[in-house]
């Protein structure tokens, strides 16, 4: 920007550089939209930062459980923006983009099933020995995938 000009967002970001907590949610948000390039982009990113498996399950977990709850509103009749102002803390500015779209996508019954299959994924990164990243990875893929379809 130049002198006297305003300053955008993005030029903040580039400035503060990548950080692995915004990647992380920008991992999730592209899981539960099914933005699957970007997924696949970020989410290497995120475990190149050191991010772990368990952490990345987890944020998934969490924005699965908002939009539950945020699904489980719009079946009741509510709009949008209501559902979507009822969660608490409130939806970061930002990404009320992606959660929008990502409501549109997935219903109350298929938001339960990923938030199961995050859960037990969790469970097999804990107990089962097997590559924790490969296994959040490839759960992250499979609710990308699932929330590409129209449900």
């Amino acid at each position: 920007a130049g002198q006297g000009a305003p300053i955008t967002a993005a030029q903040v970001e580039f400035c503060l550089g990548d950080s692995a907590r915004v990647d992380l949610e920008d991992a999730v948000l592209a899981a539960v939209i099914g933005d699957r390039a970007n997924l696949d982009r970020i989410l290497g990113r995120c475990f190149l930062a050191g991010q772990s498996p368990v952490a990345v399950l987890r944020g998934l977990g969490r924005t699965l459980g908002r939009l539950h709850l945020a699904a489980a509103h719009l079946a009741q009749g509510k709009p949008v923006d209501t559902a979507l102002k009822s969660l608490k803390p409130p939806v970061f500015w930002k990404s009320l983009p992606q959660y929008r779209t990502a409501l549109r996508n997935w219903s109350v019954e298929s938001l339960g099933r990923a938030m199961d299959l995050v859960a037990a994924a969790e469970c097999d990164c804990k107990s089962t020995g097997a590559p924790g990243e490969a296994i959040a990875w490839r759960t992250a893929l499979r609710i990308s995938t699932a929330a590409g379809r129209v449900n």
